[in-house]
Formats: C-alpha cells, structure tokens, sequence
C-alpha cells in the first residue's frame, strides 16, 4: 500500500534534518531556509500520526527553538545511541560512549589540517571538510588515520559530506527498534524514515524490513536499490524542498 494512502494512525515518522528537510549549510544561501514551514509540516504529521521522532546527528538545541519544541515530537534519537525524552527533557546514553583514546588521537592528528574540521558528541566523531570540493582529503585523511588494532565496535561510516564514527551496534536503526519495543503488544507499527545519505542506510533497511517506508531526498540514495523493497515502498525527490512539499500534502490528507 502506497504511504499516501495507509492508515495515518499507524506511521511513525523519523526525521532526519540537514539534506532532507532543509538544505545543507552549504547551500543554505541557494534558496530560502524557513524554519517556521519546517515546523507547521512536522506539527501536521504530529497530530495524526502514531508519533514524530527526530533521528538525526544534530544536537537538540542546534534546531533552534522551533523546531525544538519539546511537546511536537514524541522523541528524539542522536545517531541512535543518545536518547532525548521530550517530556523530562533530559538525554540518556543507550549506545556506548566514545571511547577518549579515539577523541584524543582524532583531535592529534587534525591540530595541522585546516581544510578538515572535527565534532565530537558522547556517542559518536564527526569529520568533515570546510568545503565539499575538500571531500578526497577527508577520504584520504581516513585511509591514512585508521582505528587502532584491536579496538572493536566502531566503524567509521563516510557519507557525501563527512564522515561519522559509530558503534557498530547503535546507529540510526536503533531508533525504530527502540520505539517499536516500547509500544502495546500488537500495536500496528509502520516506520517512515526520511533521509538523504548513506548514514541514513540503516535505518532504512529496518523500516523497509518491516513493511515501512522510506523518502529519499537528493542524489546520493542510489544505495537504495541494494536493498529489497517493494517499489510502493520507496519516494524519491529531488531536494529538501519537494520531499517537503511532499510531506505537507500527506499532512493535509
């Protein structure tokens, strides 16, 4: 059954943000960014829907205050190993921390490269050019910077823009088994996941695997078609805007 016409009661939406519902920061100033549109989309999904989750490797207060709001999203999962419960609003740690040996050598050996730029977050590392033309130095810094021999349970995942360590175990998957377990026995469960990267992958595949669905946003999904699907079970659009014009739409049904 199409997304369009399946029980709005029984989707749950995970969201991610940059490349998917708004422009990535680079392409910020190529068109208008409103934050504000953003939230009346989601705020519609919210109400009708089984819940509204973010799944995404931004910090919560990195939205902003709009789309932050703690009473529209029924949860929010950081790479899937860092939890946020909307009404306590406060973070746990599902996944494993980040081990500080990996922190310090990744901090090392960026003190000399400026092209590079380093985010550490308690579950996971982030790498990533300045600019995107620089995206073969981050691959080669990786190449040439590998984990420690011995070290088990991180891999590095290296998307279009940057490149994310995580826990072999807890990425973005996570979220969806994670709110499945919570719901009554037998409570229909459809997963929506919305992405545009291969750090999204994961996620995908749990929700295809379950008869879910998936709307994939720009150029870098071809990945998409390794994984079995049903063609009814996969949009694709061109940007951030369509895939948002897409989900008003299915909003106001």
């Amino acid at each position: 059954m199409k997304l369009q016409n399946a029980a709005f009661k029984n989707l749950y939406f995970f969201l991610d943000f940059d490349g998917s519902l708004c422009p990535h920061l680079e392409v910020w100033e190529g068109r208008s960014y409103d934050p504000q549109e953003i939230y009346e989309v989601v705020a519609s999904l919210s109400k009708k829907s089984g819940g509204v989750y973010w799944n995404t490797g931004r910090r919560v207060e990195s939205l902003g205050s709009v789309l932050s709001d703690y009473l529209l999203f029924s949860g929010y999962f950081i790479q899937g190993s860092l939890r946020w419960n909307a009404t306590a609003k406060t973070s746990t740690l599902v996944g494993p921390a980040l081990p500080p040996e990996l922190i310090e050598i990744y901090q090392k050996s960026l003190e000399a490269n400026k092209g590079l730029r380093l985010e550490v977050k308690p579950s996971s590392l982030r790498i990533a050019p300045y600019q995107n033309v620089n995206m073969a130095e981050l691959h080669k810094f990786i190449l040439h910077h590998p984990l420690p021999t011995g070290l088990k349970g991180w891999v590095w995942h290296v998307g279009a823009r940057g490149a994310e360590l995580l826990s072999t175990e807890y990425n973005k998957s996570f979220a969806i088994r994670d709110v499945e377990a919570g719901l009554a026995p037998g409570c229909a469960f459809k997963p929506v996941v919305i992405g545009d990267d291969l750090l999204d992958r994961p996620a995908v595949e749990e929700a295809l695997k379950r008869e879910g669905y998936a709307i994939l946003v720009g150029e870098h999904c071809g990945w998409a078609t390794e994984i079995e699907h049903k063609a009814w079970q996969v949009e694709f659009f061109n940007d951030s805007h369509q895939a948002l014009q897409f989900l008003k739409e299915l909003g106001q049904k």
